[in-house]
């Protein structure tokens, strides 16, 4: 499967649940907040996509940087992402 078909299935799915549970301007903040960080930290989007790097080590990076800073509806997402080995998508 394609990068942008992947990248465009999880965004979908990602905003479906965002209005289903009316979070859907937090999550496009949270969404914002993480571009911001990848553009910002070339060292963090290398992490990412390294495969070196062990998923329980990249999480615990990733819940590091953002904390509670992102709602547990995006936290979620991005756990999940990374824990199907799809975050270089991200």
């Amino acid at each position: 499967m394609s990068a942008y078909k992947l990248s465009a299935r999880y965004a979908k799915s990602l905003i479906e649940l965002a209005v289903e549970k009316n979070q859907l301007e937090q999550v496009v903040g949270d969404i914002r907040l993480f571009v911001q960080v990848c553009k910002q930290s070339k060292d963090y989007t290398a992490m990412l996509r390294n495969p070196v790097i062990h998923l329980d080590a990249k999480q615990k990076i990733t819940d590091k940087i953002f904390g509670d800073n992102i709602s547990p509806l995006t936290k979620g997402f991005i756990s999940l992402i990374i824990s199907k080995t799809r975050e270089a998508f991200l």
